[in-house]
């Protein structure tokens, strides 16, 4: 037993302590009665857990309280910023571009962020565009480039076909023998569509068969001589692709040659029958006077056929003689014009004009 005052241990059945005087009094063991009264029980567990619950809810309603406290505080002040700013930018000129000047450190930086941006943006711009242009360009001179050599292959290959050499001079007395002359027939075909022509005279030649609108319709042929004197022999055969009747048709071709020439002669005047029209027009070019023209056309229901000559105009009596020939030669064997005549030599043309 232990003093219930200094709590020292008591030895014995003592009254008092030892220790400290204090009384002792026995220990008492409740009564069955008592304890029945009194049973012991768990704690309510529900209660407890349902007590925990309220105060995390209520902690919770709390954070979101002053959560939505601060952000409104915070929205609060940025709206009154923007409103009313305690200084205004100032718009200013500098260098002909126009800048702003803005009032704290941080708004100068973000705007210097920005002209370094946009002149970035500006500066890769003009970049994209000029390496644009450039690539338009060199395509453009890959085209240019490619075309040329094309058209140096088509008139080489054609120059071969044609036996003509391209370091010929436009000397007219190389068209005064007729057997020196080469022959053309159509590859494609076409009724009509042969002709003599000069190998010595003329140092280039172009063959087009590509289907292109003509003058007169569709082209189905060309071939195109040129000399170094600005001279041209010109072969066409044209697929018409309009409605009108033969006469008409010839009446609009005719009138059409005729407008392209000054001081228009005709050599043999427009002329029908139920098959084609024909006529034969000399003058000198509207564009250029001093280039002579010998036009030969004939028109038939499908076709316009045409031969037209250009040269410069007489030197001499003697330049027109040869010039003259040449044209006769052209005219007399050509396989649609309407000569039933045989090519005579130029002394037999001398001998009879």
């Amino acid at each position: 037993m232990f003093c219930t005052k200094c709590g020292k241990e008591i030895k014995g059945n003592n009254k008092f302590c030892a220790y400290c005087g204090a009384e002792i009094l026995p220990d008492i063991e409740p009564s069955a009665d008592i304890q029945e009264s009194y049973p012991e029980t768990e704690p309510n567990r529900e209660v407890s857990s349902g007590r925990s619950g309220l105060k995390i809810a209520v902690a919770l309603l709390i954070i979101v309280f002053i959560l939505l406290i601060v952000f409104g505080v915070f929205f609060a002040i940025k709206m009154l910023s923007d409103k009313n700013p305690e200084k205004p930018a100032e718009a200013i000129e500098e260098n002909g571009a126009e800048t702003f000047e803005a009032d704290t450190t941080d708004a100068e930086g973000r705007l210097d962020e920005y002209v370094d941006e946009a002149a970035a943006e500006e500066s890769d711009s003009e970049i994209v565009q000029y390496e644009v242009v450039a690539d338009i360009a060199e395509d453009a001179d890959e085209k240019t480039e490619a075309s040329e050599k094309d058209e140096k292959i088509i008139r080489s290959n054609s120059n071969d076909d044609f036996g003509i050499d391209e370091d010929n001079s436009a000397d007219y007395k190389n068209v005064l023998n007729f057997s020196d002359f080469g022959y053309y027939e159509s590859e494609n075909g076409i009724d009509l569509f042969s002709f003599y022509y000069p190998k010595n005279l003329y140092n280039n030649v172009r063959k087009d068969t590509s289907i292109t609108d003509g003058n007169y319709g569709e082209n189905e042929e060309t071939i195109l001589f040129d000399g170094d004197d600005g001279s041209s022999l010109q072969y066409i055969v044209t697929n018409r692709t309009d409605d009108a009747e033969l006469k008409e048709a010839a009446e609009y071709v005719y009138n059409y040659e005729e407008g392209s020439l000054d001081e228009a002669t005709d050599i043999s005047p427009l002329k029908f029958d139920e098959e084609r029209g024909f006529f034969i027009i000399t003058g000198r070019e509207a564009s250029d006077n001093d280039k002579l023209v010998y036009d030969m056309l004939r028109i038939d229901d499908t076709h316009v056929y045409q031969m037209k000559v250009v040269f410069p105009d007489y030197e001499n009596d003697e330049d027109k003689d040869r010039k003259g020939y040449y044209a006769e030669c052209l005219y007399r064997s050509c396989g649609f014009s309407n000569s039933s005549k045989d090519v005579r030599s130029y002394e037999e043309y001398l001998g009879e004009n």
